[in-house]
Parts: structure tokens; sequence; C-alpha cells
């Protein structure tokens, strides 16, 4: 364990603990201690702009909240760091999942406005402002150590720690300026996946038993800041699939995501009508629940041949390298 006036490098050579001194003490501390302590609590909180874990360390079997907005790439990404928290990968009365998503009024301000909105409605209305990633934060700060896994969209000060991986800071850090300035957090060489070893499960109800001898399982995203692409590169898409079907005989199973605008998923659908028996639409928005959607999609994603992401899903993409 180093002393409280030393920064060490993360074990592995991946990354940097960027955590002032104290605190670096404190935690590595907590962690020393934990197995010796009978009682506590885990909460892993995700909202829409990021992953949160709030956590004190006084539990030999934590009880861990993963709590999300719904969304394939976020819940994948939050419940890959619940499972280890919980040290399973099956929900369970200590291990549950839960979603939570902000109105979309909430959603029109840019993240650090929607933080100080929430905590100041917290204020004044004691715990009932409505019921958010950030509302969470703003009423369990006090008790919990607060960690946010992904790129926050405000600064760091905001929580005890911030994860995310080497990729998405250098890409993003800007905004907030240097990341030196940003004490309190760890840059992973690698977004956090999902390392439990699993069967493949079964082919899921919604693929065809014609598709069983194989095909193809295509994820589409959406128009980002850092991946721009349009309702005309859908077009484009679709006319790819068409040739997959017709020079490699192949079926198709398309995913579409949160992140899929409403006029690509016309614009295909409509695209591929004349191939109703080898392509298959699975609009993950119209499942409600979140692990039923999350089962699907693992279910889809593991028994394909050959699975096919647009680039703004990068987060999926490391998940599927890591299923395949």
């Amino acid at each position: 364990m180093s002393s409280p006036k030393e920064v060490q490098p993360l074990k592995g050579g991946g990354g940097q603990i960027c955590l002032d001194n104290k605190k670096l003490f404190q935690t590595e501390q907590k962690w020393k201690h934990m197995k010796n302590v009978k009682k506590g609590i885990f909460i892993l909180a995700l909202n829409l702009f990021g992953r949160y874990v709030q956590y004190s360390t006084r539990a030999t079997v934590p009880n861990v909240w993963v709590v999300t907005d719904g969304g394939i790439e976020t819940s994948l990404h939050a419940l890959a760091l619940g499972k280890q928290l919980a040290g399973s990968n099956q929900l369970s009365n200590n291990f549950k999942l839960k979603t939570i998503v902000a109105s979309k009024k909430l959603q029109v301000f840019p993240a650090v406005l929607q933080k100080y909105l929430v905590s100041w409605t917290v204020a004044k209305q004691k715990g009932k402002a409505e019921l958010t990633g950030f509302f969470l934060v703003s009423l369990l700060t006090d008790i919990s150590y607060l960690v946010y896994v992904g790129y926050p969209g405000i600064p760091f000060i905001n929580f005890d720690q911030v994860v995310l991986p080497k990729y998405e800071a250098n890409a993003k850090m800007a905004a907030l300026g240097p990341l030196a300035r940003q004490k309190n957090g760890i840059i992973t060489p690698a977004p956090l996946l999902d390392i439990f070893p699993s069967n493949i499960p079964a082919l899921d109800p919604i693929v065809p038993s014609s598709f069983q001898n194989g095909y193809s399982s295509v994820v589409v995203g959406g128009h980002s800041p850092i991946c721009r692409w349009y309702s005309e590169d859908a077009v484009t898409l679709a006319d790819n699939i068409k040739r997959m079907i017709k020079n490699l005989n192949d079926k198709i199973v398309i995913v579409f995501t949160d992140r899929t605008p409403e006029m690509v998923k016309e614009k295909m659908t409509t695209r591929l009508e004349a191939h109703a028996d080898s392509v298959v639409i699975w609009d993950s928005t119209k499942q409600t629940s979140t692990i039923d959607k999350i089962k699907t999609y693992e279910s889809i994603i593991q028994n394909a041949e050959r699975v096919i992401l647009t680039a703004d899903l990068d987060y999926a993409s490391a998940h599927a390298v890591s299923k395949r």
C-alpha cells in the first residue's frame, strides 16, 4: 500500500490513479479493511449522461443497485461493473437492476445545468424532486463514496472518483481543460467489460427458426458529435445489407438501439421490405424491461456468425468483441 504522499500507477501498467493524496490513502484503508466489517451497501447508479457508483465499505456481501436509463450501451456498461461489485452475474435480492429515465424537459439542458437544477430542487422540496441519476447523487453524497464511470460532462470535482477509458478521455476531456486539473480520475486503457464466464444463451424467440443455421447481426446507432452520420447513410447501410443477402445468401438480424433516430428506422425498414424472409428487425426501444432487453441483445450477438456495428457504438463494439 502506498503512503499518503504518493500517487501510484495502476497495477498492470494501464492508467493512473489521479486522486489527491489524502483520499488515496483513505480509500486504500477502506478496501483493506472491508472484509472485517459486517454491514454496508454498494449502490451503482447510472443516468443518461454516465455511470455512477456510490458505496461505503462496510460489507462482506454488498447490496448492489444498477440504475440505468434503459439504453443498451449504458446498461451493459453499468452491469459489467455491478456484477463485479456484487460478485455475481445473476440478479438477486442483493443485486438489482432498476431503470430511471429523465424527462424530456430536463434532457434539453446541458449536463452541468441538470446537476444544479436537480440539486436545487432536492434542497427546495426536501427529496421530492424528479428521480434521476443526479437526484440519487444529491440524496446520497453525504453517506456514500461516489464514482462516475464514463465521461461526466461536468468537472470531476462533483464526484469522489471518475473512471473512464483512455480513448474517451482523449476525445472529450478538452471541454473540461487539461486532465491534470481533474485530480480525482482513473484513466483505464480500455472500457470496463463483463468478464464473468457464461455459456452462449439460447436463441431468442425474436429470431426465426429458419435463421438457426447462421445469421449476421447489424447493430444500428445514430449521429453523435464525434461520429456523424445521417439518414442518407442509413440508405447506404440498407443497400449493403441487400448485397449481403444477395451475394452471401445471408440472413440478417437488425438491432435498432436507443440511439437510432426514427427517420433512420423508417428509411431502413422501407428499403428492406422486399426482403422480409431474410431480414428480422428488432427495435430494442419497444421492449420495456431493461433486463429482458439486455438478455435479448446478448442472445442475438452471441449466436450470430458475424456482428456489424455502426462506428458511433464504441462500447457496444468492445462488448461484441469480448463476447465473440
